[in-house]
């Protein structure tokens, strides 16, 4: 997909596979059951993960994964900002931007994303 123009991403993004737990957010209902999604690339600012039913742009979801090699898991909550069809998969890329995590895993992950790219 062709964003129109040079990267505006503040954070440098890694590929990388990660079983994530999520769940939508409705502060008025509560969360609604837990589902099962892949990430597809990870960085200080958002996940991109892979699931099999679509959600809806500006949505919430309470999320959790923990980074491989960890022990320790990260919880977020997180504004659906990108949904796209994979056709040829079934399934659904979903862009997930961190609106609310702790400062000290959002610092975890970004220095696990710089490592793995080699900086």
């Amino acid at each position: 997909m062709d964003y129109g123009g040079a990267e505006k991403r503040r954070y440098g993004r890694l590929d990388a596979k990660v079983k994530v737990e999520l769940s939508l957010y409705d502060p008025a209902k509560g969360k609604t059951t837990p589902q099962s999604a892949e990430s597809r690339n990870v960085s200080a600012g958002g996940l991109l993960v892979l699931i099999d039913r679509p959600l809806e742009v500006s949505s919430y979801v309470l999320a959790r994964f923990t980074l491989p090699g960890e022990t320790e898991q990260h919880d977020f909550i997180a504004r659906v900002v990108r949904v796209e069809e994979m056709e040829a998969l079934r399934r659904y890329d979903i862009g997930l931007e961190f609106v609310d995590i702790v400062l000290g895993d959002m610092e975890k992950i970004d220095k696990y994303v710089s490592n793995e790219m080699g900086g």
